[in-house]
């Protein structure tokens, strides 16, 4: 088989004879698990994957917690692609890069993208998460997918702003959520209700009240076109450093990102097959950036050839993804 189908791990020596060794392309999109602890190669194997990948065309997503690994590979991409690269690194508070967690999501695929969300929401909410919190959301999100230029800044005026509530009530389409907020929302008085809605305010205020999240996360025009990035062959480097933004930060916006792209993943299903062409993700420390919608996707992402490479630092570490 040609080099152009392998990926190139590292090498064997077997009777003074030195021989490389990798992966078939094929085989990738049954996916790679990494594991290994500080100091083992790990970062070193993703960013040498990363960058063949690179060097042959292809489109890949590198998510990067530490930041290092980030800055590394966007300094070995060639001259000819440069031009290829989104770096997403919201650190940098003087240009940043936002991406609309509402925007663009088409009729068909609001029922995935809810799901999504509400994984998403599940994660960075899990102490406070129950079956009234979630349904309360859920009718903010599908509100909200029908209403122009929304936000996740939508969330929480949903809540607090009757004439905003009202504009977003004229335009919902759905009759089921029309009703729930017509109808249920108003007679709300249970404690227990009422207490779900101030959780929920509570903690959307804390994302909406950051200054680096609300610039990302709370513009109306995305920077971040990623139906381009994943069937364009275009290379996007997410640098999340949790030292510079912290663990919380990096994690919210690692999940968000990873939200869009399976949703941008799933929408290959309008691209006849022999047209989608192999995009390669890598997650590090992936059980921080994955929701458990997005780990259902392992299933059935070979036939939308997206190909995962997963790593992190212990086994146990696996049972984080909820």
């Amino acid at each position: 088989m040609p080099d152009d189908n392998i990926t190139f791990i590292g090498e064997t020596s077997f009777r003074n004879e030195r021989k490389k060794f990798g992966i078939k392309d094929e085989d990738r999109c049954r996916h790679i698990y990494i594991v290994g602890k500080t100091g083992t190669g790990k970062s070193e194997l993703l960013i040498n994957l990363a960058f063949q990948d690179i060097k042959r065309g292809h489109g890949i997503g590198f998510f990067d917690p530490y930041g290092e690994s980030a800055e590394r590979l966007l300094d070995l991409v060639p001259k000819r692609r440069i031009n290829e690269v989104v770096y997403f690194n919201p650190a940098d508070e003087n240009f940043p890069v936002p991406f609309n967690i509402f925007e663009r999501v088409k009729p068909v695929y609001r029922y995935s993208a809810l799901l999504n969300l509400l994984g998403v929401f599940r994660r960075i909410w899990s102490d406070i998460w129950s079956s009234k919190v979630e349904y309360i959301l859920e009718n903010c999100i599908l509100a909200l997918f029908d209403y122009p230029n929304s936000t996740i800044l939508g969330i929480y005026r949903l809540l607090v702003d009757s004439s905003y509530r009202k504009a977003v009530i004229e335009k919902i389409t759905d009759p089921m959520v029309k009703i729930f907020w017509l109808q249920e929302f108003p007679r709300i008085s249970h404690n227990s209700e009422t207490e779900a809605i101030a959780v929920i305010k509570n903690k959307i205020s804390k994302i909406i009240h950051n200054p680096l999240i609300r610039n990302i996360l709370g513009q109306t025009k995305s920077k971040i076109d990623f139906k381009e990035i994943v069937n364009g062959q275009k290379i996007l480097i997410a640098n999340l450093s949790r030292g510079r933004l912290g663990e919380d930060n990096s994690a919210i916006l690692g999940l968000f990102l990873s939200a869009k792209i399976y949703l941008t993943v799933l929408s290959r299903i309008d691209i006849p097959a022999f047209q989608r062409r192999d995009f390669y993700l890598y997650l590090d420390e992936f059980q921080n950036f994955a929701s458990n919608a997005f780990i259902s996707l392992l299933s059935e992402a070979r036939k939308y050839r997206l190909c995962l490479t997963l790593a992190n630092q212990y086994l146990n570490q696996l049972g984080q993804v909820k």
